[in-house]
């Protein structure tokens, strides 16, 4: 039992408030009991699935996160085995309607109870903190404190696994790596319980005193009770409570750390009398010894220098430890059993001694008067403190001994000397002297009455909690001072010591090597962070959403995306749209883009700026292959510009951005030559433009329009490229001529050869026929472009000055190509006529096509010309200019 607790014995049950830090419960207390994720409960008659491992069900709410989409669409970003995707590591747990990741495969606590398995089950935490961030949050501090003491039971449920396992394997002398890991997660997850229980005891320690202020003026009775003076000491100064609670709260930690220690205390025995092994051999030999002790009074072996009987020294130096435990975890009256069971009952009373004193029967009124009440503490406390304080600079006593009573007199530096072996033992034996003294001191400059003096070591304890700080962080003891430096050492110094800006400053730090950290440290830092703004901590907006910002990257990493846009809502809109996009980036299954969207509505992100800035950012990525030569094929980065542009077409359909972006990427694709490509972007979008309901209608006539122009281009390339391959590839091959002989043999050479120029005219014919026909298409979609109404590609008005730009490089290029295509085609098919006239068509004022032509294209076009007049005057059928 602390300091804090005897306070509270002695008031009995209408003690002040200001005396403990109570766990504020009022939020729904059974929600945590309710939900469980992998925790508990043996699979009942589930048979696994052998790919995807099912968690056995588990009393819980509906769901973690209020998802509203169908078990389909779930089952395919969540991990349904009809998902393909590198996570075959996790598990996953039915929720609701769908399916949501819950942890790794096998990670209940119950199913054998393996390392492997309890440090798998550990990933259960990110799934319980957001379940428990989301649960009935209505802003207030008491939801926050809630929400601590449920984080900290659940990371004390999963140490509390782990330790047994670490117990269970160190039995049977297993030094495996899961063994090793198993400690090092262990540790970690105590620190992080430590943490939300040292944050959860200050706060409620705040709002506790906030609801109370003594304003009773003193009278006579209050003058003369040592606990109501220090009833209104802790009333009236916040670090007196914040010390308390500090007290508290290690002492709290220790009876966790110690918890085996205390059920090893069950192997001492009742006895008779104390030191009986001593007792006997006296009564057995009364001469005794020549070492040993010949009187039983609890000094004899201190006065006369001599030992006990050697098992007596044994159960003495057993007892001695088990009380020190006690009194490092807040139990006394467990170490006041102790003594009493090991038949010391005198050590039990030097125990208690320090209580202030408090006679309610001083200035009582009412009817019982004359009823005598009890008189609580010790009259004499200052005797007894000087004397304890003997006690413990005397040497004949073992060092734990004199730990005891350094502990409960104030004589920090001998504490500190003897037992204090970590930075919690330090700051306990800091913080508790702190108390001690300043009690001391309220009561003896309140209380009228003669006091025995204290020595001088006693009154230069450390009197302010910043002052404690920086002693623990300069201790003399190098390991101490290395666990300084640690980060939840340095989070719990700073929690106590409410610097919030040093803090940030940490996080800041913290959250620029988010790489480096743990997973669950990094975890802990951001609900750190999300906690800290619901108790209404001075926030830093910008070092907050960094460190949410790492920790959503980690869930993108880890394949959690179903918890990625509850913590983006935790970000300033201009932030949510960045970091949003950046997870819609990486995601190319359309059934995880659909859950992806339909969680950032559920969640009141800004979708439509979200979605633009994806595709826009998408489209703006360039490979990082230097190509040699022109590329074609349809890479993969092409592959994903065009899937980019399909978050515009789901639901909510934003048509008008949609064809917007199809238009731009086909212009690229078009300038890159990458004609597959950009029939592939106009065939994905063209399904959509029948149902262009909502559309503005000049955005979607002006990009309609460009849209069509685009996609007549595209057309006529592939007739081209159909029409050359045949033209060059299907072309018939004209039959060797055989040599003429003598015999009949070449008589039967001769008819064969006249059969295979038969077939070849008739073979020839009909290519020719069929490259006529295809070469009317082509020339027919290349001169569309050439007369395309109000020009092709042209805009009555360009508000946008980039694509304006592209537009013109695309006027020029693909104008000047469509010309010179049909030239090869009328020429090729001996179409001179038609070639020759080609001149007059890019002369003409009415499209002016001459205007895309610089003037070393305009003298390959006249040379292509020429060419084609002198092809007509060799044929003889017509003259220079086709007639």
């Amino acid at each position: 039992m602390n300091r804090g607790e005897d306070f509270k014995s002695d008031a009995g049950g209408g003690s002040s408030p200001f005396l403990f830090t109570p766990i504020t419960r009022r939020g729904p207390s059974s929600r945590l009991l309710q939900r469980r994720s992998l925790l508990v409960q043996e699979p009942t008659g589930m048979e696994p699935d052998l790919a995807f491992p099912v968690a056995p069900p588990a009393p819980r709410r509906s769901s973690h996160i209020p998802l509203n989409v169908t078990q389909s669409l779930m089952g395919s970003i969540l991990g349904s085995p009809e998902v393909t995707r590198p996570a075959p590591y996790y598990a996953y747990q039915s929720v609701a309607q769908g399916k949501m990741r819950a942890g790794p495969p096998d990670s209940s606590f119950n199913r054998g109870g393996d390392a492997a398995s309890l440090i798998g089950a550990t990933e259960n935490l990110f799934v319980d903190f957001l379940a428990t961030l989301t649960g009935n949050n209505q802003g207030e501090v008491s939801e926050a404190l809630d929400q601590i003491a449920e984080f900290e039971q659940l990371v004390g449920e999963h140490v509390h696994s782990l330790q047994k396992s670490i117990s269970n394997l160190g039995a049977a002398g297993s030094k495996s790596a899961p063994s090793h890991r198993a400690q090092e997660i262990r540790n970690s997850l105590v620190k992080e319980r430590n943490s939300w229980r040292l944050l959860g005891k200050l706060f409620a320690s705040q709002m506790s005193s906030e609801e109370r202020m003594a304003t009773e003026a003193d009278d006579e009775a209050e003058l003369r009770s040592e606990k109501i003076v220090m009833e209104k000491l802790f009333a009236r100064e916040k670090d007196m409570r914040q010390a308390q609670a500090i007290v508290d709260w290690l002492e709290w930690n220790a009876k966790d750390e110690f918890g085996d220690a205390h059920q090893s205390m069950d192997l001492f025995g009742d006895v008779l009398a104390g030191w009986e092994n001593t007792l006997h051999a006296l009564q057995t030999n009364p001469n005794g010894t020549p070492n040993m002790v010949r009187e039983m009074d609890p000094d004899a072996p201190r006065r006369t220098n001599k030992s006990l009987h050697p098992l007596d020294e044994q159960d003495q130096a057993r007892l001695i430890r088990g009380v020190y435990l006690c009194l490092r975890s807040g139990l006394l009256d467990l170490a006041q059993d102790l003594c009493v069971r090991m038949g010391q009952p005198w050590r039990a009373a030097t125990l208690v001694g320090w209580k202030l004193h408090h006679d309610p029967n001083f200035g009582s009124t009412g009817q019982n008067q004359n009823v005598k009440i009890p008189i609580e503490g010790n009259v004499n406390r200052d005797i007894w403190k000087k004397t304890a304080w003997v006690l413990t600079e005397d040497r004949k006593l073992s060092s734990q001994e004199r730990a005891i009573y350094s502990a409960l007199c104030g004589n920090a530096q001998q504490l500190l000397t003897s037992e204090c072996k970590s930075w919690e033992d330090v700051l306990w034996a800091l913080c508790k002297a702190l108390v001690d003294v300043k009690v001391e001191t309220e009561i003896r400059q309140t209380v009228p009455r003669t006091y025995v003096d204290m020595p001088q070591r006693y009154w230069d304890n450390l009197t302010s909690l910043r002052a404690v700080l920086d002693a623990v962080k300069n201790s003399e003891n190098v390991e101490i001072r290395k666990e300084s430096t640690s980060a939840h050492r340095i989070i719990q110094s700073l929690i106590i010591a409410e610097d919030w800006e040093q803090l940030h400053c940490h996080l800041k730090e913290w959250s620029e090597h988010a790489a480096d950290i743990d997973s669950h440290l990094l975890r802990f830092l951001t609900h750190l962070v999300i906690i800290l703004r619901r108790l209404g901590v001075p926030p830093n907006v910008e070092v907050e959403e960094k460190m949410i910002i790492a920790y959503i990257g980690y869930l993108i990493q880890a394949e959690r995306v179903q918890q990625v846009a509850w913590y983006t809502a935790q970000l300033r809109q201009d932030t949510q749209i960045e970091v949003y996009a950046e997870l819609l980036l990486h995601v190319s299954d359309i059934g995880d883009r659909r859950a992806c969207l339909t969680l950032a509505l559920e969640h009141e992100l800004p979708l439509n700026i979200i979605r633009i800035t994806t595709v826009e950012a998408t489209l703006g990525l360039e490979s990082q292959i230097q190509e040699q030569s022109v590329q074609t094929e349809i890479s993969e980065l092409d592959d994903l510009k065009m899937k980019s542009i399909d978050y515009l077409l789901m639901a909510p359909v934003d048509l008008a951005n949609a064809l917007m972006f199809a238009n731009s990427l086909a212009r690229y694709f078009i300038a890159s030559h990458k004609i597959k490509a950009a029939r592939q972007t106009l065939n994905n979008l063209a399904p959509h433009l029948g149902n262009e309901t909502g559309v503005d209608a000049t955005l979607s006539a002006s990009y309609k329009r460009e849209f069509a122009c685009l996609e007549m281009y595209v057309s006529a390339k592939e007739s081209f490229g159909d029409w050359f391959k045949y033209l060059h590839q299907a072309k018939p091959l004209k039959p060797e001529l055989s040599r003429r002989g003598e015999s009949a043999d070449s008589f039967a050479h001769q008819v064969e050869q006249e059969q295979r120029e038969m077939k070849y005219k008739v073979e020839h014919e009909r290519w020719t026929g069929t490259l006529l026909i295809q070469s009317r298409e082509v020339t027919r979609q290349l001169l569309a472009i050439l007369h395309f109404p109000q020009g092709w590609l042209l805009d009555e008005e360009n508000v946008d000055e980039t694509r304006g730009k592209e537009i013109d490089y695309l006027r020029r290029t693909c104008l000047m190509d469509a010309v010179f295509l049909l030239h090869s085609v009328y020429h090729s098919t001996e179409q001179y006529k038609e070639a020759i006239a080609l001149a007059d068509i890019v002369a003409s004022e009415r499209d002016a096509l001459f205007s895309v032509f610089t003037k070393d294209d305009m003298k390959t076009f006249l040379q292509k010309i020429r060419d084609s007049a002198v092809a007509s005057l060799e044929s003889k059928s017509s003259d220079p200019w086709g007639y």
